[in-house]
């Protein structure tokens, strides 16, 4: 296919994809950006079938110059920043997948656009445009240099010098003389780091492709019978993390001269996977004659030096120089990159590094600095040939990550949708996900790094205080679950992040969205709210722990638990039939005497599980409820022991035993197990409501004793004890058995167990009457005050049965 040149555009990602050919080979596109930045993300979706070992991308970054003339402004636009990813024998597509590709150029530049060349020979290599974007990327970023701390000695120089806003560059030189009198010693050693810390975006696993430029020499002047020069140097460059020391590196340089006295060796390290020639690299893209000119210098200003490295084969066939060297470079580490919510600094680093040795009349000169500050000494002894070089330093310059791993997600989401309030969602993944990026540390509800964000009805919750997730065996598909019901008639909207990582730590391409709407669900009857309190520390506790009160809802207000405990007065049950908060009908929380009210707030669920608004709602006790279940039924007894062989008899003789028909009477509702102890179990029968048939009841005796220490007189009413049970035979004790179900705000129940046929002596009250199948509820008195300390907290009480809008 021969290439179009008849360039088209394509609006994508927030931007534009000018195409201006593809072809069997190449493929070329520009992405117009017009931002300042640090740095470009690019995120290419590309494919091609040629040879993986032997295709690559070329990123180029143009800025612009503007100039302003008599006639107006001209516009010069240059190379700000040139890299590629894909290296021989690389042994993955570089033309071919999906690659989030971050590029830091050398300083803040105002990026105009940023063009991208796939090749892959005969494979036809096509960029996705309608997928593919670039943004600016902006990190934390910065230059350093230092000497290796007791590594020098002698005479010396090294430091940064700014390169025209292009960055920083190390200048390094040393000196080493044989003749006394000199201002220098017969030795010089020197150990300079030089290199840039930036933040990455993403964890995981990347080819970095680092840009080092260098030139220098060294030299020996002068050298003869009657004096002698040695020297030993090396350039090594290497990736660290935090926390790692600088042991991964690869030597791009090194050079040695040995006479006597002889150098140490110094180690050298080849870690790279590939080493790219910049200047080759730019050759192959445009002519040399190009490059050297003024005008190409001009062009390639971002790339300061291009142009030396190109010319200095000529340049230094002139200089007096023993060994001179310069390159570009593009040295390839695979590093695994920190995750984003540790510490996420990497440090790209060069280490220059060497000893000189000189005797007699020779000095031994590294000239890494182009003119050192002893410039004019220099010049006076040895003449400006023996030291000087028109250019000289260590220069990095851009410094490109290629993630070649980054999941993406391939899977529909919700936009906008209606759901029920307990619908699962699914997320499929295109590679295998960390499991670690999505669950929370201990102690909190949000996943680590808040790689998920949810916000309900616009304001952010904690994502697991609304939902629970699950990870499938391979990893590749996530499902959450509403953790019991979301809100009803309510937004959810859920992103999840890019902190979402891969099996490799590679963070998720982008941050995705989903939203959707929740039904409507009515509350068909009368909201209640009932609060049992089973164990306080109230004087006079035992008339209420095991009761039941009636509880009025105040206003939602946030809570701070920790506070609240120097007002903790004990445990409590809590059933509810509102709708919206079902899920804590059964279950439990804390009571808290606030400026004479009882409070409590619900903080488990029926089944012990930590639901929504967990601590964010708080009750009011009001009154005491009478609640009696006009509904008679029968129990059969499964067993029984009362521990007194003698009770046990007088039990039995009234028809008390294992396998008997017993009558149950209805009686006001509380946890008879808080007064009574257990002495057997039943199963009831009920036919009135034929569901129930076959629910095992535990049995409780509640004596005289037990009966007035709980104060059940005002709530059981004036009837008489149906047993009496002889504990020796001359120790009668008069008890009733009670059977109870407190299963929800709606299904509560209350017998006492009676011999078949058994009516109560008092016909007046609530246990003489048999209404329909309905809550029968009377109130009983008002909950008695305890007064603490002072409150810290104020309360708005709405306006319901527990009387008019009151402030705690």
């Amino acid at each position: 296919m021969g290439a179009q040149h008849s360039a088209y555009t394509v609006e994508a990602g927030g931007g534009l994809w000018n195409i201006l050919y593809e072809n069997a080979d190449e493929s070329k596109y520009t992405f117009d950006l017009n931002a300042s930045a640090i740095g470009v993300k690019l995120v290419l979706y590309m494919s091609s079938r040629g040879d993986v070992n032997r295709d690559w991308v070329k990123i180029c970054v143009y800025s612009e110059v503007v100039n302003t003339t008599s006639e107006g402004e001209e516009r010069a636009r240059y190379i700000a920043g040139y890299s590629r990813f894909g290296y021989e024998n690389d042994g993955k597509g570089s033309a071919d997948g999906l690659h989030v590709v971050y590029y830091l150029l050398p300083n803040v530049t105002r990026v105009v656009y940023v063009e991208v060349k796939l090749h892959s020979t005969n494979g036809s290599p096509r960029l996705d445009v309608k997928k593919s974007w670039v943004e600016p990327w902006n990190t934390t970023a910065f230059y350093w240099m230092h000497e290796g701390a007791d590594e020098g000695y002698g005479l010396r120089y090294g430091g940064l010098v700014n390169v025209d806003g292009l960055g920083m560059e190390m200048k390094a030189a040393a000196l080493s003389c044989g003749t006394t009198g000199y201002p220098c010693r017969s030795g010089s050693r020197f150990s300079y780091y030089y290199g840039r810390v930036f933040d990455v975006d993403s964890g995981g696993l990347a080819d970095v492709y680092v840009d080092v430029s260098y030139v220098g020499g060294f030299n020996i002047a002068p050298e003869s019978t009657y004096g002698k020069g040695n020297y030993v140097a090396k350039l090594d460059v290497g990736v660290a993390t935090k926390g790692e020391q600088f042991t991964y590196f690869h030597t791009l340089y090194s050079t040695k001269k040995y006479d006597e006295p002889q150098l140490p060796e110094l180690t050298t390290s080849e870690v790279a996977k590939g080493v790219v020639d910049i200047a080759l690299d730019i050759a192959s893209d445009y002519a040399l004659e190009f490059v050297t000119s003024t005008a190409g210098k001009l062009f390639f200003k971002g790339l300061p030096y291009i142009g030396t490295v190109i010319e200095c084969a000529e340049m230094f066939q002139s200089l007096g120089f023993d060994e001179v060297v310069a390159s570009s470079e593009l040295v390839v580490f695979n590093k695994q990159m920190p995750a984003v919510e540790g510490d996420n600094t990497v440090c790209v680093w060069a280490n220059l590094v060497g000893e000189l040795k000189s005797a007699w009349l020779s000095s031994t000169i590294m000239n890494f600095c182009g003119e050192p500050p002893w410039q004019s000494f220099m010049d006076e002894v040895f003449g400006a040939r023996v030291w000087r070089l028109d250019q000289g330093g260590v220069y990095i310059g851009g410094i490109l990550l290629d993630y070649y791993n980054a999941p993406e997600i391939v899977s529909a989401l919700p936009q906008g949708d209606l759901l029920k309030a307990t619908s699962n969602i699914t997320v499929v993944f295109s590679k295998p996900i960390d499991e670690g990026s999505i669950t929370p540390l201990p102690g909190s509800l949000y996943p680590q790094g808040k790689s998920i964000v949810v916000y309900l009805n616009g304001a952010e919750v904690p994502f697991y205080e609304y939902f629970k997730v699950s990870l499938s065996s391979d990893r590749r598909t996530l499902t959450i679950y509403p953790n019991y019901h979301l809100d009803y008639e309510s937004v959810y909207r859920i992103v999840l992040t890019n902190r979402i990582r891969g099996a490799d730590g590679t963070g998720l391409v982008k941050s995705y969205d989903l939203w959707f709407a929740t039904e409507k669900r009515e509350q068909k009857e009368p909201v209640v709210y009932y609060v049992v309190p089973t164990s306080t520390s109230l004087p006079n506790h035992l008339h209420y722990e095991g009761r039941v009160f009636r509880a009025q809802l105040c206003e939602s207000i946030p809570v701070d638990l920790v506070k609240m405990q120097q007002f903790y007065v004990g445990e409590a049950s809590f059933y509810t039939n509102d709708v919206n908060i079902d899920y804590y009908d059964g279950g439990s929380g804390r009571l808290y005497m606030v400026n004479n009210s009882l409070l409590f707030i619900p903080l488990l669920a029926r089944d012990w599980g930590l639901p929504p608004k967990r601590g964010a709602l708080i009750f009011r006790l009001c009154s005491e409820e009478r609640i009696v279940q006009q509904i008679p039924a029968q129990l059969i007894i499964s067993w029984i022991r009362v521990g007194n062989p003698t009770a046990e008899k007088s039990l039995r003789d009234v028809g008390v035993t294992e396998g008997a028909l017993l009558d149950l009477e209805p009686v006001p509702v509380m946890e008879y197990s808080i007064p009574g102890y257990k002495i057997g179990e039943g199963v009831l029968i009920s036919p009135r409501e034929p569901w129930v048939n076959g629910t095992k009841l535990a049995m409780y005796l509640v004596d005289n004793i037990t009966r007035s220490a709980h104060n059940l007189g005002a709530l059981l009413g004036g009837y008489k004890p149906i047993y009496t049970i002889w504990l020796s035979e001359s120790r009668p004790l008069s008890a009733d058995i009670m059977v109870y179900i407190m299963a929800n705000a709606t299904y509560m129940r209350a017998w006492r167990v009676a011999p078949l046929g058994y009516t109560t002596a008092s016909e007046e009250g609530a246990h003489a009457q048999e209404p329909p199948l309905l809550l029968v509820v009377v109130l009983t008195g008002a909950l008695l005050s305890v007064a603490t300390g002072l409150a810290i907290f104020l309360i708005k009480i709405r306006r319901g049965s527990c009387g008019d809008m009151d402030t705690l």
